[in-house]
């Protein structure tokens, strides 16, 4: 019993340090210059015929199948060749030369990048709790060598870039539209967002006034995607992770992912994802996994009032005026293009 309820103890201090781990990679990510990137010499492959062909192929891509797993490695497999059309262009060369930061899951068999807003936190919670289930588990077996329950949970979410070949190597993207108003609803709306200070100056908006219009702000959401658009125009490097174009974030030609989930499908590519690594996973174990990562408790600033939460997402773009919506166009095109999404929010779903 003592035992247990040491356990139980370590558990919020594990996850704590997890998080504050993560959370400092993403940002000092944003740390490294991006003037030791050499250019390349040859003539560079226009990027309006990458694009294009990759038009074509998100043209080709069917639903074919008659089952979850066919079905999802049809579609993961479309999704790795629009990277490999991507990878021999010279568009990825604005990536940052940093090095891909992955959680490594041996556990799992498997190795996940996490992008900001792309459930990451949830990813997290799911990773620290089954660690350290399994560390309980098998701490006191000789053979797996960790002194301290500690060492164990450290060593089986280990964030080097030195990434595990034999893991299955996974992203999970979203839709960038989406991901926009997602951090304008959690950062802007909530008032939790210290980064944005930036765009409270350039429209001469007080902080603190903003504070108390509560679910009102005086930050309207067009006044912050022009922000992002002034900001990110000339290098979108620089763009908070928060709304940083995914590709940027997750090195597509230097990770070897083999595969790409959505969020938009979670709940599926969840399931497709675990398969994948662990074929052998039975059905009970693959229900826990869910519950655990589906089962969790909200995040205080995800309760959002009601009329903000059936707002659906195309309405805050209603108004986004042609240039800007162009502007914003070209700084998430590849996100666009590379996972299949809408090159306008607005455009209806075929």
């Amino acid at each position: 019993m003592k035992l247990h309820l040491k356990y139980k103890c370590i558990l919020p201090s594990a996850i704590f340090l997890l998080l504050t781990y993560y959370i400092y990679s993403q940002y000092f990510a944003a740390s490294f210059k991006h003037t030791s990137h050499q250019k390349s010499k040859k003539e560079p492959v226009a990027e309006a015929t990458s694009y294009s062909k990759l038009s074509k192929i998100n043209e080709s891509i069917g639903s074919q199948g008659s089952d979850l797993m066919s079905i999802k490695s049809e579609n993961n497999a479309n999704t790795l060749k629009k990277i490999s059309w991507y990878c021999e262009s010279d568009a990825h060369l604005r990536e940052l030369p940093i090095p891909t930061r992955m959680y490594n899951i041996p556990f799992h068999n498997l190795s996940l990048t996490l992008i900001a807003k792309v459930a990451s936190t949830s990813w997290v919670a799911f990773l620290a709790q089954t660690s350290l289930s399994q560390c309980m588990v098998h701490l006191d077996k000789p053979s797996v060598g960790y002194a301290s329950l500690h060492q164990c949970v450290k060593a089986n979410l280990d964030t080097s870039s030195d990434n595990r070949r034999d893991n299955i190597r996974v992203v999970f993207v979203r839709d960038p539209w989406k991901r926009l108003v997602s951090v304008y609803k959690d950062k802007i709306v909530k008032q939790r967002f210290v980064q944005a200070a930036s765009c409270y100056t350039r429209w001469n908006i007080s902080r603190e006034s903003n504070a108390e219009s509560k679910n009102n702000p005086n930050l309207s959401f067009i006044q912050f995607l022009t922000c992002i658009s002034e900001m990110g125009r000339n290098n979108p490097n620089w763009l908070d992770p928060h709304y940083r174009p995914q590709y940027l974030m997750h090195g597509p030609c230097s990770a070897g992912y083999t595969h790409i989930g959505k969020l938009e499908d979670l709940s599926n590519d969840f399931v497709y994802i675990m398969k994948s690594a662990q074929p052998s996973i039975s059905d009970k174990k693959l229900a826990e996994y869910k519950n655990i990562f589906f089962g969790g408790p909200r995040r205080p600033w995800e309760v959002i009032n009601d009329g903000e939460k059936s707002k659906k997402y195309q309405q805050y773009y209603a108004d986004v005026s042609n240039d800007l919506m162009a502007q914003l166009q070209d700084i998430y095109k590849w996100d666009v293009m590379l996972y299949g999404y809408k090159l306008h929010p607005l455009t209806p779903v075929s």
